[in-house]
């Protein structure tokens, strides 16, 4: 069977034509040689991408760490800004919603040194809007340069809003002359809000009668809702109490100077600060099983009786007595007494006598 469809097959071809190749030998040996010289000087295909991949690999190895040592260095270079300095104009102040603290001023980190100091050293004041636009929180520190934005925001506050404005004391006067561009031009009432309240707040403790605001080539200054206006009045006696502001469990506390309406006491004051409000990060700096009273006041000397539970911690009694020696002495005391705290020291505080009142708070070491 196999061997007659093999000469089928064979007769069938047989009986196609013959084809011939008219060729002489020695172009076909030429055409053939050509061929095979290219084939073997071929180069392979997978040559070409591989050596652009190598020499790319070559010059990220040597580019990427010079980039990151020279980034590294512009990082790590101290800002040159002072205070009078002009540097970017600061927008409306960023609106957050993610969580504040917990209450009772409660955090999952520990506080370093106390937010108060006594000394009579020299010490530069700047003001921060808190991160929602509810507060300015006064820094005071050693350095005459404020915080860039980046370190602000690292320590939960927003950008300072007095870059591009001058602020000139004259203290025999007991004036302070606060000039802006002449193209500023204010939006927002919450920003306006915050930006007069940085400048009395910056001028807090400099022992000022009057504020004047003007621009470079006008007598006043608009200022929004407000209208034009030439001056401010300075922080007097009685406006604020303090609670304690932080942004999240990983910045900074602060005191946070919360005003007041109309003309309470002390005593009223102090236990203002057991409540609730005064903006978004902002708790109260008294815990609520504390009571106290006054027991008595003279020549600026305030001695407390105070009545409590179970501290949860020295922290938070420090921070307690931070947020009344500084609502104390912005209600003009300058000394107090604690009556009744079951403990002789705490946070730098000697509960044993009378406590002389810091001047500066919220204190950058």
């Amino acid at each position: 069977m196999k061997k007659s469809k093999r000469q089928n097959v064979e007769e069938q071809l047989s009986q196609l034509p013959s084809l011939k190749d008219h060729q002489s030998r020695d172009v076909l040996y030429q055409a053939v040689n050509k061929k095979l010289e290219r084939t073997e000087k071929r180069m392979p295909s997978w040559l070409g991408p591989g050596a652009a991949v190598c020499a790319l690999l070559v010059v990220l190895a040597v580019f990427i760490p010079v980039f990151l040592s020279q980034n590294q260095e512009m990082n790590t270079q101290p800002s040159e800004q002072t205070r009078d300095e002009p540097a970017r104009s600061f927008e409306n102040p960023e609106m957050e919603n993610s969580a504040g603290p917990s209450a009772e001023g409660e955090a999952s980190v520990d506080r370093g040194a106390p937010l108060t100091a006594i000394t009579e050293d020299e010490w530069f004041t700047f003001a921060y809007p808190g991160r929602n636009a509810e507060v300015v929180i006064p820094v005071f520190t050693h350095d005459e340069v404020p915080f860039t934005k980046e370190t602000a925001e690292e320590k939960g506050l927003s950008e300072r809003l007095l870059q591009n404005i001058k602020i000139a004391v004259n203290e025999e006067e007991k004036n302070a002359e606060v000039t802006f561009p002449d193209e500023f031009n204010p939006a927002g009432s919450a920003y306006v809000q915050m930006l007069m309240e940085s400048i009395r707040w910056e001028l807090y403790g400099e022992e000022v009668q009057t504020i004047d605001l003007n621009r470079t080539s006008h007598d006043e200054v608009p200022m929004g809702n407000y209208g034009d206006v030439d001056r401010l009045t300075p922080i007097g006696e009685g406006e604020y109490i303090f609670k304690l502001y932080q942004y999240n469990e990983q910045s900074s506390f602060y005191l946070a100077p919360v005003p007041v309406t109309g003309h309470p006491s002390l005593e009223e004051a102090l236990k203002m600060m057991k409540e609730e409000g005064g903006g978004t990060y902002t708790v109260p700096s008294v815990p609520a099983h504390v009571e106290f009273s006054l027991v008595e006041v003279e020549d600026g000397h305030v001695k407390l009786d105070i009545s409590h539970k179970e501290w949860k911690g020295e922290r938070e009694v420090t921070m307690m007595l931070d947020a009344i020696s500084a609502t104390a002495r912005q209600f003009g005391m300058s000394r107090v007494t604690f009556h009744g705290i079951k403990q002789e020291e705490a946070g730098g505080y000697d509960l044993t006598k009378p406590v002389d009142l810091p001047g500066p708070f919220n204190v950058e070491q």
